[in-house]
């Protein structure tokens, strides 16, 4: 279990470099965080892009160019189509999304996902920390399945878990949320996630355990889990942005789907989140690393 992002940093440092490429680093605090992440050990990277555009930001900050290897694209889904296919043939850990709409990336793992592991779905894990809570905590998925059925939770929430299970959570505890109402209260949402208790209990979804309640209010009774599964993209969206301006808390996510692991900042994300970001994927890839 990690309890704090100071952990995953430190981390980071015994794991890098790990070989990363970063899609269109075309703004400041992208290209900072990742000479920054370079000069701590985290990444060897690689640039996809605008060329011009990158060494005119390189220079503006008095960076160093040799250090760097940028490869021209200027189309966003070519650009987002080349980093994944690096992952996915090795040339790369992991890759950085940098300025542009995350959809082209969403799109490039998709298709992958379907040639390589149709099986499964890609999805977005935020990682958060807040005060209140003395351990790092995810919420999926806030990013990929728009409103998925009971087969596509299952999908993500396996997901989830085996992330978890590789970086030391070793037997997650989840909770499936749900609106609950006293009338008509045979929602679809909670009817998923009985199903999903039941399939738990009968050790389909491997090591961990599935909570009874499904709102924040049921807290009350048991300990903070590590993994909060949400119904459908919107609620995720709103969670996620609650936590992030409300608890005072730090967040991280990443996307996986096809082996590959996708990080995926908020375009409001500064240096300090990115470089942060970083860390957390020099994790990740690496338990992925160990896995095959």
């Amino acid at each position: 279990m990690i309890r704090s992002f100071e952990e995953v940093t430190k981390k980071a440092e015994e794991l890098g470099p790990k070989r990363v490429v970063v899609l269109f680093p075309h703004e400041g605090d992208v290209i900072l965080s990742v000479f920054e992440g370079m000069r701590r050990g985290y990444i060897t990277p690689l640039l996809i892009g605008d060329i011009e555009r990158i060494r005119a930001k390189i220079e503006e900050y008095g960076l160093d160019l040799d250090n760097v290897q940028p490869i021209h694209e200027g189309d966003p889904q070519k650009g987002a189509d080349l980093c994944v296919e690096m992952v996915i043939e090795g040339e790369a850990d992991f890759l950085i999304k940098g300025n542009i709409t995350t959809t082209y990336l969403y799109r490039s793992l998709i298709r992958a996902n379907s040639r390589i592991t149709p099986s499964l779905v890609p999805s977005t894990l935020c990682f958060h920390q807040i005060p209140s809570v003395d351990h790092i905590f995810v919420i999926t998925d806030p990013g990929v399945n728009i409103a998925p059925d009971l087969e596509t939770k299952v999908k993500v929430i396996k997901n989830a878990l085996e992330v978890l299970r590789r970086i030391g959570y070793r037997s997650p505890r989840v909770m499936i949320l749900s609106g609950v109402r006293a009338i008509d209260g045979d929602l679809l949402s909670l009817r998923d996630a009985r199903a999903i208790q039941e399939m738990a209990k009968k050790g389909l979804l491997g090591d961990c355990t599935v909570l009874d309640g499904h709102n924040f209010s049921d807290l009350v009774t048991c300990e903070f889990p590590d993994l909060l599964v949400v119904p459908q993209i919107e609620a995720g969206n709103i969670l996620v942005k609650a936590i992030d301006h409300l608890a005072i808390g730090k967040r991280q996510c990443v996307t996986i789907g096809a082996g590959i692991v996708a990080l995926t900042p908020s375009r409001s994300d500064g240096f300090e989140v990115r470089l942060l970001n970083i860390a957390l994927g020099v994790l990740i890839a690496d338990s992925q690393k160990k896995r095959r």
